[in-house]
């Protein structure tokens, strides 16, 4: 049986690309955008399954139209947890400065 599919909006007004999409029954997104085939950026994903694919789409149309479950209530990590955790994260010279940065405060 095909899905049943709602439009919920895109960001790219008459050209229809990329859009997003809510299965009526389920409630999972579907998303409509240009497709990732750089093959070097196709090696930075992980995991991936068969017939599984990517597009890139704007992340203001996540912002702007992306479903917002009211009954899920927020998981909050307290500012000690975050501490902790990126302490024992391996990163870039970026996030090693960031950890630094957090550490002297």
């Amino acid at each position: 049986m095909s899905r049943r599919l709602r439009y919920i909006g895109n960001t790219s007004g008459d050209d229809g690309c990329p859009t997003l999409y809510e299965d009526v029954d389920t409630g999972e997104v579907v998303v409509q955008g240009d497709v990732v085939t750089d093959p070097d950026e196709m090696a930075q994903f992980r995991n991936i399954k068969p017939g599984e694919g990517f597009v890139t789409v704007p992340r203001a149309l996540l912002a702007d139209f992306a479903p917002r479950d009211v009954d899920r209530e927020p998981v909050l990590i307290s500012y000690e947890s975050t501490v902790a955790a990126a302490a024992t994260r391996v990163g870039t010279p970026r996030t090693a400065a960031a950890r630094r940065r957090v550490a002297d405060a």
